[in-house]
């Protein structure tokens, strides 16, 4: 499926967490490069104490004794009583022949000790006493401890904010010293981690930020895998916008020297990014670099889930002819070694089958995926889910439930989650269980609606379809029940003539019956109205957001461009917002989805656009606005549109420095369904040859044409300023012009059947 690549990306980020974790326990303190001791070297280390050595090697073996016991697994208070003893037995040989590196390597395996027993307040003592080495190297082994320390509650990060304080504390001093500079630039990306997977993205970026501006004097961290992890730490976030400017960022940090590790972060996030964005080709594209040459790149991520995310994008682009030939071209380039790439292929082969309808392929493949996953203790969920879709295309809806249940129970990823439950409901649905049907597809949307991804609209659509039609044949079975009712008691009727009593028993049941059926339809008219004010809100909802989306496409280029290009694209974004604030109402609001309160509205874009233009200057606005003026959303929109260009035009051009500036916006009720407003402002005003009929600006085209959309009168006069007056504002006139050629089409209609 689309989103199996993103999690295998999240696979092998969660795998890099956890190797970078794995000495929590009884390896806490240990950093790579040190000397690391073996528990089953300890007993040979003891013995080498009975020799005849000499005071320096004395002192070695009894760090290294000292050491074993620290990083013994389990942490045990006996091991660490042990581990303090040899550390004092190093320290004391170190002072007694006047050897600086044993006394401070004495106290640094001291200073550890105190960690692994949490004596945080000791362990701090010692950095002033040991020297600049030691120092770095105990400023490490703290901030490991602190970033490895649960947090004492959700949501509380204290110990991750000391873990962050000490490695910068670490990178400072080992820059300086010009000693293990990446070892501890290591430490802030760490804690750059833990920062992410606890869902602190900003303080993550943070972090990843300290890291590059920390080592942009070496050849570590490159800013590709700089951005590269910011991509993944926002991707994961679901802020696919802000992922992309940086996976954007990385590749364009690509060189000809960047190492394999960068160039694999940076192909697999674009890849995962795109896809996740329906942007197949794309996709393709990325996911091409790193197949052309798997050697290369097998070792830095599973080669045969790329390759079968490669077959998914194939898929989505219509062109399942190619999946195939490339599976079988690929297998021969880079042949299956491990239980890793035996899951993906089978799971790649077994989709193509299913693609071209062979069933007996298709399954006999997702269950080789599932054994495979089984030997190499990987989650079958993706598989299971797969091998429901098969189920599910063949009509096998209770094979498919069970298997989509199983998948449920693995699934991590958010989309693939939804995806699941959506058709999950789909098979209830095709079951006849419509209520769970119906609560699986509410799970699918408010996991969907969570993260910004669009459901499977289509399958919504098809359980919608299909709850329509058995409402309708349910009714139609009803109606052909009555007419056969209807029917028999007619011959009775008939044959019983004389029996008036009869008659009227049965007029009486009827229109009873009747009563009934009317009371029903009512129902189901209120509960369809209900429907359809929800489904208009959940439009507004999607069309608020994408005008945001665009708004947000405006303000990444904005940072791109200047003067008169830059002012268009803010007036763009002041526009766009008018009109998505509009939508933000109309599905924010309980009542009518189809009206507009611009005594709300409009204080609310003239606020935008004070934070928009910047109001430092000495600028105010008065408002002269009824209690309730309600319109509907014909008539909002351009009013809104009107009300912005002429504000954002008193605003830009109005005013200058050393005078004061007032604005003011008066909407008024001037007859029955029709409003007056008032736009005006004590600014320079317009030149006397001003002519509103030969104006080429596009803000005074906007509002004479929104003037004439509205049939509204629109009057400029320069008093004291600008004063721009449109008056006959009607509240329904759009809706009256539908209607009026809603019932001219129909006339037309029924003069064409009388023809």
């Amino acid at each position: 499926m689309d989103s199996l690549l993103k999690s295998v990306i999240m696979k092998i980020f969660v795998l890099f967490v956890a190797m970078v974790c794995f000495f929590k326990t009884g390896y806490g303190q240990y950093i790579d490069g040190d000397v690391f001791v073996e528990a089953d070297e300890i007993p040979g280390l003891v013995k080498q104490l009975k020799n005849n050595l000499s005071d320096e090697q004395r002192a070695v073996v009894l760090l290294r004794i000292g050491l074993g016991y620290l990083y013994k697994n389990g942490e045990m208070q006996a091991d660490l009583d042990s581990a303090m003893h040899y550390a004092e037995a190093a320290k004391a040989l170190g002072t007694q022949i006047n050897h600086a590196r044993f006394i401070n390597e004495g106290l640094l395996l001291t200073s550890m000790v105190y960690l692994e027993r949490k004596d945080m307040a000791a362990a701090k003592r010692m950095l002033g006493v040991v020297n600049d080495s030691s120092r770095l190297k105990l400023l490490m082994y703290t901030s490991i401890m602190y970033v490895n320390t649960p947090a004492s509650a959700p949501g509380d990060h204290s110990l991750l904010d000391s873990g962050g304080n000490y490695a910068e504390a670490a990178v400072k001093l080992a820059l300086k010293l010009k000693l293990k500079e990446k070892t501890a630039i290591q430490r802030l990306e760490h804690v750059a981690i833990n920062y992410s997977m606890r869902h602190e993205r900003r303080l993550a970026e943070k972090y990843y930020l300290l890291a590059q501006q920390y080592g942009a004097g070496g050849n570590y961290p490159s800013k590709a895998r700089t951005f590269g992890n910011l991509s993944r730490v926002y991707s994961d976030a679901g802020n696919f916008y802000k992922a992309l400017s940086y996976g954007i960022a990385g590749e364009k940090a690509l060189g000809n020297s960047s190492d394999v590790e960068d160039l694999s972060l940076i192909y697999t996030t674009l890849t995962s990014l795109y896809t996740t964005q329906e942007k197949y080709e794309q996709a393709l594209l990325y996911g091409g670099k790193i197949l052309a040459d798997p050697a290369k790149y097998r070792y830095y991520v599973f080669i045969y889930a790329i390759a079968n995310g490669y077959c998914n994008n194939l898929r989505k682009l219509h062109r399942t002819k190619e999946i195939l030939p490339f599976l079988q071209q690929f297998k021969a380039a880079c042949p299956l070694q491990e239980h890793f790439d035996r899951i993906f292929y089978c799971l790649a082969l077994g989709n193509a089958y299913k693609d071209q309808g062979q069933f007996g392929l298709a399954e006999s493949n997702f269950l080789e995926s599932i054994k495979y996953c089984d030997s190499a203790s990987y989650s079958p969920a993706v598989p299971y889910y797969n091998l429901g879709s098969l189920y599910q295309q063949f009509n096998d809806h209770t094979k498919a439930l069970a298997a989509f249940k199983i998948a449920a129970q693995g699934l991590t990823n958010e989309v693939m989650k939804a995806s699941n439950l959506s058709d999950i409901a789909q098979s209830a649905a095709a079951l006849g269980d419509y209520t769970a049907a119906y609560q699986y597809l509410m799970k699918s949307k408010g996991i969907s609606d969570s993260i910004f991804v669009v459901n499977k609209e289509k399958v919504i659509q098809e359980l919608e379809v299909e709850y329509q039609t058995k409402k309708k044949e349910a009714a139609l079975q009803a109606a052909r029940d009555q007419a056969s009712v209807r029917k028999k008691v007619t011959v009775i009727i008939i044959a019983l003539l004389g029996v008036i009593i009869g008659l009227l028993v049965w007029l009486f049941w009827s229109k009873l019956k009747s009563n009934k059926v009317i009371t029903g339809k009512n129902v189901q008219l209120q509960q369809l109205v209900k429907d359809k004010s929800w489904l208009l809100k959940e439009m507004h909802h999607r069309v608020k957001n994408n005008l945001h989306t665009i708004m947000n496409l405006l303000e990444f280029q904005s940072a791109y461009l200047h003067d008169d290009a830059l002012d268009a694209i803010r007036n763009s974004q002041s526009r766009i917002f008018s009109m998505s604030l509009i939508h933000q109402k109309l599905y924010q609001t309980d009542d009518d989805v189809k009206t507009i309160d611009m005594a709300v509205y409009i204080p609310e874009l003239v606020s935008y656009l004070k934070e928009c233009f910047g109001m430092h200057r000495n600028c105010h606005i008065d408002m002269d606005l009824e209690h309730s003026i309600i319109f509907y959303v014909e008539e909002a929109v351009p009013l809104g549109l009107i009300i912005n260009e002429a504000v954002t035009n008193s605003m830009k051009y109005a005013f200058t420095a050393d005078k004061p500036g007032v604005i003011t916006i008066s909407m008024k009720s001037s007859g029955v369904d029709t409003y007056e407003l008032i736009l005006a402002d004590n600014g320079r005003g317009l030149g006397a040859d001003f002519d509103l009929d030969k104006v080429t600006s596009l803000g005074f085209q906007l509002i004479k044409g929104l003037s004439e959309q509205l049939g509204a009168q629109l009057k400029l006069v320069n008093e004291n300023g600008l004063k721009m007056v449109l008056t006959g504002i009607s509240v329904y006139r759009t809706s009256k012009v539908k209607t009026m050629e809603r019932e001219l089409r129909e006339q037309i209609q029924a003069a064409s059947y009388e023809l």
